[in-house]
């Protein structure tokens, strides 16, 4: 039965060669959208396989779509899938040189990355002060503490596609006048203070006004501005606290608005202002820092691929048009994701006028490009996935001939749900009837899935209570409780919330019921309490000169001092330093700490570390206690975190610091299980990751902790040069977010422009939210304070939605007692150790295809293999390139290699002869060619890996060709002395790809001979 909307997909299939945009709404099948035009296109002839890339947004769609495409396409694994990172990263290792970047770039993850950031901030911070820096005194006088420009800077360095960040010079407000008035008003303040009391919010701000003018330096203006910024307009006044009543609270109420808007206001905004251009110069000197350390340690970060990969295909056309014949057809997935680099590069690459630079203005050629989204799906703008790029892409493949294709036909969702999201969404209170700058318009959709389960609808839940905690832990128990009684799977449920912070609360309910589950995007490693206790005990036997530390560690459950033995020792003349003297229990714990001290002065940090945990037994104390599965598997991870980072923090006092960082969730990280999961499990995670997925019953919960943030940032990208603006806060307190440290003097303007963008963006995670169950959406409502629930905007539409009856009590599966002897564990031990035997015994060989031999290299001075490695790289160049520039890739060839570059000439040269063969110009006109081809086939004897310089297919078969550039006095001697690495070869391929090899033959370079074997 063909779904409804089938005229629109058979244009997916039918109009190969046109180029493409399918808008695809939730649970329509764009993945099979993907698939069925890369069969299409492979099936008719419009491309081969292994000249099609199609790029996905996660490494797991990318996985997806090759499964899927594996079970329809027989050359599927000729398919470039990939993310779209990994596919600039492939660009830029195709062609190095004219890259500029170093041929054994490592790609940089964000945990490497935000290393990065963090030791580029502090060498930045460091030189600051070594050389006393005028900047340090220009910020005091602004009255901004370095070190709270550490988190906008953060934000700052996720941009370098920003062109131009505007900052002109504002004067500093006039201080004496802002004075005056402050003077004059304070005076009045003191005359007409309400009773002491009351709290009425403007009182309170009356006295703390007066407490500041006393302890504050009014010469200064940064101490000015800080009094001036607790003015703001609309501060609640409660009448019966003043003298007067009611005509007094009117009249202070309107005075205070008046000074705000008079004298307050207009200061800070200039005095912010003032600032801004200070600020960015002290973030633009960070990145400077932060770029050169990339640089430095030959890493390119995810942002560095696309820009890198934008700026080759935009300044090399001859580049460009050597991919152009290497990709044929592009399909993108998820492109509402796509930010303007992304775009930039898919269209460069795509383009019928390869000297066209301006992707704006770049033409596809027809149907060589396809993409595939869901602009009501769009809520990354903060990893900058802007709507703006979406539309412009748009709008290109529309005006160039084109084509929009709508699939509607929802196969996810049961008919209760789909009536319902029609319902709300399509009402146009969160889109528009008509597509406009900020949000797409809704399309309804129409029912395409064919089974309807009886118990498919949408219900709510009603949570009652005030606190924001002990709402999670009572829906927590309530959902947990139901999931239990269901009768379903762990795996059919998927419980959502807007916010992470709460994330561990639904997972202790699962827990304490025993369902398995999966946490993501959350921040639970610091929740781990062995983790803090590890931070503890190494920052104490790190300090023993901190007396706080030390204590900290003794009076923690590692030692268990209690208040009373910590105070007797010190009242006894003892001190909290391990190095002193001390009996009993304290000179006990002095010598662990004096050991781990020695470890960690003597030993590398990480295995110091990692020792100290195992002296701790803090691997076993986790998993014996509740949800230990995750608490031990938590650990665990934090140890490989530090493992893998351990370059960065060379020393144990670095990594000790950054323990700490995890134990107290400056850098969030999930939790981790200990155990393979051994079933499906009830996955837990914040709206931001739900994207593509699904589940039959999908939870919307945590209904607190809804709220208005600042706007932080906006950037323009409507115009050829991208421009930035920032609002920078100071470092995060115990209050939320730090103060605001400086703006551009127009922000009120481009901070308004913001908010359109974030509420259409909040629509829209609303929309994905609602969109991911199959049978039943359960939404949580809260009975009071309504407004503070991120899932309040649903409630007038759930106003008929039957409540989710309580299932009562439940309790965890009853599991029998385990009871272990002695021999029990000696058993075990024996069994791990045979694991161990059986694990380091290799069940396969590895050989090379090409046989250890002795040869006589064409460069007698010993550096005759670095020589031959130049000459294949210059020919692999050619063959690829053949417009390229071998000089240039010479002279890099021959420095990576450690050779003198005046021999890029000599190189040149003898390249130059084997591209003038007749040999080569047969591979010229093959119908394919490939140059160093990796094969890696299984035979009976191993696996077998080689690499062969050069294949091309005539019309009866392949031909293999190795070069060589051994001196030998007969060249002939070279076909016998190759003669088994040949026939390696030639196994080889025709076991990788079942196609003939016809011919097999070597390439005496230095004699200029191409030599076949018989």
């Amino acid at each position: 039965m063909n779904p409804p909307d089938h005229n629109e997909r058979r244009k997916i299939t039918a109009q190969l060669d046109t180029t493409m945009i399918v808008e695809a709404a939730a649970g329509t099948g764009k993945t099979t959208a993907m698939v069925n035009r890369i069969v299409a296109l492979v099936n008719a002839g419009k491309c081969s396989a292994d000249t099609l890339a199609a790029v996905t947004f996660t490494r797991k769609a990318a996985a997806e779509l090759r499964e899927r495409l594996r079970e329809k396409l027989p050359q599927a694994a000729q398919c470039q899938i990939s993310t779209v990172h990994s596919f600039c990263g492939r660009l830029l290792r195709e062609r190095p040189v004219e890259a500029g970047v170093d041929p054994d770039f490592e790609e940089l993850d964000d945990e490497r990355d935000g290393r990065l950031r963090h030791q580029a901030w502090e060498n930045f911070t460091n030189e600051l002060f070594a050389k006393d820096d005028s900047l340090l005194n220009e910020l005091d006088e602004l009255g901004i503490p370095l070190a709270d420009l550490w988190p906008a800077f953060q934000r700052f360095a996720n941009y370098p596609d920003v062109h131009d960040w505007p900052a002109p010079e504002v004067p500093a407000p006039a201080l004496m006048p802002a004075v005056a008035a402050l003077r004059e008003y304070a005076a009045h303040m003191e005359k007409n203070l309400p009773d002491p009391n009351g709290t009425d919010e403007l009182a309170g701000l009356f006295r703390r006004v007066l407490r500041m003018l006393r302890s504050h330096d009014l010469a200064r203006r940064s101490e000015v501005a800080e009094i001036l910024e607790q003015f703001k307009p609309g501060r609640k006044c409660t009448h019966k606290y003043w003298p007067n009543g009611k005509e007094q609270a009117l009249r202070e109420h309107e005075q205070w608005d008046k000074f705000c808007d008079d004298v307050a206001g207009p200061f800070v905004t200039a005095w912010r202002a003032h600032r801004y251009p200070s600020v960015l110069r002290v973030l633009q000197g960070v990145r400077a820092v932060y770029d050169r350390q990339r640089e430095a340690a030959h890493g390119l970060n995810f942002q560095d691929l696309l820009l890198l990969a934008a700026k080759l295909l935009r300044e090399r056309p001859e580049v460009r048009q050597y991919f152009r014949r290497r990709f044929t057809h592009v399909l993108v997935d998820e492109f509402q994701d796509t930010d303007p680099v992304q775009a930039e590069v898919m269209l460069l690459l795509t383009a019928e006028n390869l000297r066209e630079r301006d992707w704006r203005k770049c033409r596809p050629a027809p149907g060589s490009l396809f993409v595939v989204g869901d602009p009501k799906q769009s809520i990354y703008r903060f990893r900058r996935a802007d709507i703006v790029t979406y539309n412009t892409v748009k709008q290109i493949i529309q005006d160039t001939g084109g084509a929009v294709v709508t699939l509607s036909a929802n196969f996810r969702s049961a008919r209760p749900v789909v009536d319902w999201v029609n319902a709300v969404f399509g009402g146009g209170k969160f889109f528009p009837a008509a597509a406009n700058e900020v949000a797409p318009g809704y399309v309804p959709f129409l029912v395409g899935r064919e089974e309807q389960p009886a118990d498919a609808a949408v219900f709510q839940v009603k949570v009652t209570g005030d606190n924001q905690s002990d709402i999670a832990v009572a829906e927590a128990d309530f959902i947990a409780r139901h999931i239990r009684a269901s009768g379903r799977t762990p795996g059919d449920f998927l419980i959502v919330t807007r916010r992470k912070d709460r994330l561990s609360v639904y997972a202790d309910a699962l827990q304490q019921l025993g369902l398995p589950h999966e946490v993501t995007g959350g921040s639970s490693l610091n929740e781990v309490r062995e983790l803090g206790l590890w931070h503890a005990a190494l920052r104490a036997a790190l300090e023993p000169d901190n007396p706080v530390a030390v204590v900290a560690a003794l009076r923690s459950e590692l030692f268990g001092f209690s208040d009373e033995e910590l105070y007797a020792h010190r009242r006894a003349g003892g001190r909290f330093d391990w190095r002193s003297d001390a009996t009993g229990p304290m000179g006990e714990a002095f010598a662990v700490l004096r050991r781990f001290a020695e470890w960690l002065g003597s030993l590398a940090p990480v295995i110091a570390v990692e020792r100290v945990a195992n002296d701790l037994g803090l691997l076993p104390l986790a998993a014996g206690a509740p949800g230990g599965d995750v608490e031990a598997g938590s650990l665990g991870k934090a140890l490989e975190l530090l493992r893998a980072g351990q370059a960065d923090w060379p020393t144990a006092a670095a990594m000790v610091e950054q323990l700490g960082r995890w134990a107290t969730a400056d850098e969030p990280h999930d939790g981790a299980s200990a155990t393979a999961p051994t079933g499906a499990a009830v996955r837990v995670m914040n709206l931001h990751k739900v994207k593509g997925l699904q589940a039959p019953v999908v939870f919307l919960a945590d209904p607190a902790g809804a709220s208005e943030h600042e706007v932080e940032l906006h950037v323009d990208r409507r115009g050829a040069r991208v421009t930035g603006h920032l609002a920078l806060y100071g470092a995060t307190n115990a209050f939320g977010r730090g103060s605001l440290l400086a703006h551009p003097l127009d922000w009120e303007k481009l901070a308004a422009r913001e908010a359109q963008f974030r509420q259409a963006e909040e629509n829209r995670l609303l929309y994905v939210a609602a969109t991911r169950a199959r049978d039943q959406l359960i939404v949580s409502l809260r009975d009071k304070r309504a407004a503070s629930n991120p899932w309040n905007p649903l409630e007038p539409a759930l106003k008929d939605a039957a409540a989710l009856p309580d299932p009562g009590p439940q309790s965890a599966p009853v599991t029998k007692p385990v009871t272990l002897t002695g021999a029990d564990v000696a058993a075990a031990r024996a069994a791990i150790a045979a694991r161990w035997e059986t694990i380091k015994t290799p069940t396969y060989a590895t050989r090379a295809a090409k046989p250890a031999t002795a040869a006589v290299m064409a460069r007698t001075d010993g550096d005759g293999m670095r020589w031959g490695s130049v000459i294949h790289l210059l020919l692999q160049t050619a063959m690829r390139e053949p417009a390229g520039d071998l000089h240039a890739a010479a002279v890099s060839a021959l420095r990576a290699a450690e050779l003198d570059v005046a021999l890029a000439g000599e190189a040149v040269a003898v390249a130059g002869k084997v591209v003038k063969s007749e040999l080569w110009q047969r591979a010229q006109k093959a119908q394919r060619r490939l140059a160093e081809a990796p094969v890696v086939v299984a035979l009976a004897d191993g696996l077998v890996r080689g690499v062969i310089d050069l294949a091309f297919e005539e019309a009866d078969g392949w031909v293999l060709v190795d070069y060589k550039t051994d001196r030998m006095e007969r060249p002939e001697t070279l076909l016998e002395q190759y003669r088994v690495q040949l026939e390696s070869y030639r196994t080889c391929w025709q076991a990788a790809t079942g196609q003939a090899v016809k011919e097999l033959g070597l390439y005496a370079v230095t004699a200029d001979r191409y030599l076949v074997l018989k």
